[in-house]
């Protein structure tokens, strides 16, 4: 094919400029980086079980929204803990190839901070800091798992009202 001349794509570049320099340092250098390719595959491949079955014990899907075990993420080596947090990312996103090195990281620091933190990632992703952990939403209304009220209602002294799928019941008490 003759695109396999054509110098504009990378991989051509890599095959027909840098692996001949490198074979001019040292004669095996395809050998060297045939091994490094499949001693790195086979570590690839241990990463990729080991997060798939701590991601079962971290990020759970509640709806739209996804709830992260941030301490329990945090105990774990930053490797997996970068790992973890880009594999919530992906299946909140649907895949993680936009994100960059510096989401992941402000993801890293806000797992760790106080409740309250919100940090805002791409596409108006969110993610906010709770007691328990944190969430991966699109806005805060995902992750409240009560009905949003807008608007009044007169709430009685004493008596049952409906309103915006909640029921209130009020008495009054003494003292």
């Amino acid at each position: 094919d003759s695109s396999n001349t054509d110098r504009t794509f990378l991989r051509n570049r890599l095959r027909l400029e840098l692996v001949p320099y490198l074979e001019n340092i040292n004669a095996r250098a395809k050998e060297a980086i045939l091994r490094f390719a499949r001693i790195n595959a086979g570590e690839g491949d241990y990463l990729d079980s080991e997060v798939e079955r701590l991601a079962g014990e971290t990020i759970f899907e509640a709806g739209p929204a996804l709830f992260l075990k941030t301490d329990k993420i945090l105990s774990y080596h930053p490797a997996l803990q970068r790992l973890l947090l880009l594999k919530a990312l992906g299946k909140i996103y649907g895949s993680a190839r936009d994100l960059e090195a510096h989401h992941i990281e402000r993801l890293r620091d806000a797992s760790g901070s106080k409740a309250g933190t919100r940090v805002t990632l791409p596409d108006g992703l969110l993610f906010l800091r709770d007691y328990e952990g944190g969430w991966l939403c699109h806005n805060e209304e995902e992750v409240c798992p009560f009905p949003s009220l807008s608007g009044e209602q007169e709430i009685p002294l004493a008596g049952r009202i409906s309103f915006g799928g909640w029921e209130i019941i009020t008495r009054r008490v003494q003292g």
